[in-house]
């Protein structure tokens, strides 16, 4: 198994002997989805998801002027609840303060052998 990221365009690929996965840090630092399945290489997959403008759904503050960019249509990596995305969340907290929202957004990340 291989992982290797793409610093200019943002990309993780993990391969295995027959699949794929790729992940991709969209720029307001949420993870898209973007594959899984038999083993493409090194090529993104980036272009199979398609930005629609949905004006029902609400944007990230820093894709305010941008209609196509909703954490409910992305398929993102990690879903949270209170980030304007409306799908099932795969983590709900509840803070000392009482608030049960989460807004996680990639930081950084190390790749280490083995």
């Amino acid at each position: 198994m291989s992982i290797v990221y793409d610093d200019r365009e943002k990309l993780f690929f993990l391969e295995t002997a027959h699949s794929s996965y790729q992940m991709k840090v969209l720029e307001w630092g949420l993870l898209k989805h973007l594959y899984y399945g038999r083993k493409v290489g090194r090529v993104s997959m980036d272009y199979l998801g398609q930005r629609i403008d949905r004006g029902f759904s609400g944007n990230p503050y820093e894709q305010r002027l941008e209609r196509s960019c909703s954490p409910d249509l992305i398929p993102q990596e990690y879903g949270c609840r209170g980030t304007g995305d409306y799908r099932v969340p795969a983590l709900k907290t509840i803070l000392e303060n009482g608030s049960r929202s989460m807004d996680l957004r990639y930081q950084r990340h190390e790749i280490r052998p083995g």
